[in-house]
């Protein structure tokens, strides 16, 4: 988010009950609540729910955020200003998204009680102290999006059970709306926040066209334009040819998938869409787009079909059945992935966006036989208040050609643009067989080099190589994340890793290079060091393999898979 976004307070209340809203066909209203819910958080998505507790709405929630509401609605009284001290723009993200009354009403029934909760949050966003809050929030533009794809399912749950809209509802979607207009792009970067933003608005102006028209009368450009456009310009700059998203991570690789694969859906449903700018909406390219995209996501996981944990992702299992061959190489946006003969290999070097990024560039991935072998340590949280968070997203976390001197430091201290002290890139010299070049230059002076060339399935060479002065940059160290339960034998000029019935040994073309081996297993103190992030918020141990590099002019590692009988 832009630090020049703001939300500015609406001068007045609109007349809602001029306003004469489009009466929906209750198909069209069924249909919605069925299939248009927010990829996040809201009606039925599983992460949030409620339960009945004497006199007390209670939730259970996944995500930062956990509120209380009484059965009765003269009871009422939450204080908007009060947040988590854990998490608290995580906490603040949710709570004023108000992503969780669909689901509230859903399964309690009870339209007094969240109308009460709309007309409290309507009567916080006039005040001085969610003008300030909305300029201390990082993720507003989020939280917006949220928003108004909650006010439209809330619309269709009053008007299906013939129950009145509450004013404030109508009103506060025309103040989010019309703070996505003032703001131009600001609302909408080149991200997934960006594009959440925009197809918001495009709901937004399916479900209340009367609504949408009385705001924008004295507007150059109407929201359904501004939406169209937006999301046009974010899908045309976030996917590269190949349908890979420029988010460093296959867990936003899918979530992309999740958010971008219903557009087309509400301008088919939707009459006031339907019958308006569909022209404006390529819908052949969209869906060459979205199958690229799935075909990528496919790429991005192991031999069991769970995601590789790249960035900030957790291998998770997806629905479907992982492609046995293939390889992809994006040089845009710096990844590479080779899959053959049951092995899956990645190579991670470069990307256009900082969001989600981790310290690790020249990093690899490694699965043969159905067995993970070389690992990625995915990530633990991205509350940077917490202190294991760093050590998933630092270069100690990542199987790839370091300075040491950089290890345990925040990514955003790396690569926060405009002042990146890291530039890497990853260049394609062969696809079949894939042979590919991360370069990674630190501070301008440095230039680390790993050449990774596949000779066969089973045949994996690495060339490393350092250029520049390395003096106050500690030591240049070739790093290895392994299982927990390989077993592992050092000998001269090579490493032996067994786990269950595959054997992956390590060849090196300097003996000395293993004289200084160092192997760390869930180490606590001084930095934590060989650990893996299986779930969020969660560590379990992991090895920690490190090499140094004592020819900065070249080193050789050679990986050699058998399957033992």
């Amino acid at each position: 988010m832009s630090k020049e976004l703001t939300y500015k307070l609406l001068v007045k209340e609109l007349d809602s009950s001029s306003i004469k809203e489009t009466r929906h066909a209750s198909e069209t209203a069924q249909w919605y609540l069925q299939h248009q819910r927010d990829p996040i958080i809201g009606t039925q998505t599983g992460r949030c729910t409620f339960s009945k507790e004497n006199s007390t709405w209670r939730m259970k929630s996944s995500l930062p955020l956990q509120m209380d509401f009484p059965v009765d609605s003269s009871q009422l009284d939450i204080a908007w200003d009060e947040l988590a001290d854990s998490q608290a723009q995580g906490n603040a993200l949710w709570k004023y998204s108000v992503g969780f009354l669909p689901t509230l009403l859903e399964q309690s029934t009870n339209y007094e009680l969240v109308g009460a909760v709309i007309d409290s949050l309507w009567n916080y966003t006039q005040s001085e102290e969610w003008k300030s809050r909305s300029q201390w929030m990082t993720s507003l533009d989020h939280c917006v999006a949220v928003r108004l794809r909650a006010l439209c399912t809330l619309y269709f749950q009053y008007s299906e059970d013939a129950q009145p809209v509450p004013a404030s509802l109508i009103n506060l979607l025309a103040n989010d709306v019309s703070n996505m207009m003032r703001n131009g792009d600001e609302y909408f970067p080149i991200n997934n926040h960006g594009a959440m933003a925009a197809i918001s608005l495009l709901h937004a102006c399916g479900v209340f066209p009367s609504t949408i028209s009385a705001i924008s009368k004295s507007d150059e450009k109407s929201p359904l334009e501004i939406g169209l456009h937006q999301f046009n310009r974010i899908i045309g700059a976030i996917f590269d040819e190949f349908g890979v998203a420029s988010e460093n991570s296959p867990e936003y690789q899918r979530y992309w998938v999740s958010l971008v694969k219903p557009v087309a859906d509400i301008f088919q449903n939707l009459s006031s869409l339907a019958t308006s700018q569909q022209s404006e909406l390529d819908f052949d390219s969209l869906q060459a787009t979205i199958n690229n995209a799935e075909c990528a996501l496919q790429m991005f996981t192991d031999t069991s079909g769970k995601l590789i944990p790249i960035g900030d992702t957790h291998p998770r299992k997806l629905n479907s059945t992982p492609p046995e061959t293939g390889t992809l190489i994006t040089e845009t946006h710096g990844f590479a992935v080779y899959r053959n003969q049951g092995t899956v290999f990645t190579l991670n070097s470069g990307s256009v966006n900082y969001a989600h990024k981790h310290c690790d560039d020249s990093s690899i991935t490694l699965s043969f036989g159905d067995e993970d072998l070389i690992l990625d340590s995915g990530y633990y949280s991205h509350d940077w208040s917490d202190p294991n968070t760093i050590y998933t997203k630092s270069q100690t976390a990542h199987s790839g050609l370091f300075l040491t001197e950089l290890d345990n430091i925040h990514p955003g201290k790396l690569y926060w643009p405009g002042d990146e002290r890291i530039h890497a890139s990853l260049s394609a010299l062969s696809k079949d067989p894939l042979h590919a070049v991360s370069n990674v230059t630190v501070d301008e002076k440095i230039t680390l080099r790993r050449e990774v060339k596949i000779k066969s399935p089973d045949q994996i060479d690495i060339l490393d190589s350092v250029s520049g002065d390395t003096t106050g940059y500690g030591t240049v160290v070739r790093r290895f994340i392994l299982p927990l339960n390989v077993q592992l034998r050092i000998g001269r000029g090579f490493i032996e890793i067994r786990k269950n019935n595959v054997l992956m040994e390590l060849f090196f073309d300097s003996i000395s290079d293993l004289e200084s081996v160092v192997v760390t297993t869930s180490r606590e103190k001084p930095y934590l060091k060989g650990w893996i992030s299986p779930e969020l918020k969660t560590l379990a141990p992991a090895h920690c393999l490190e090499i140094p590099v004592t020819n900065n002019a070249s080193s050789i590692t050679r990986i050699r898979l058998n399957t033992l009988d």
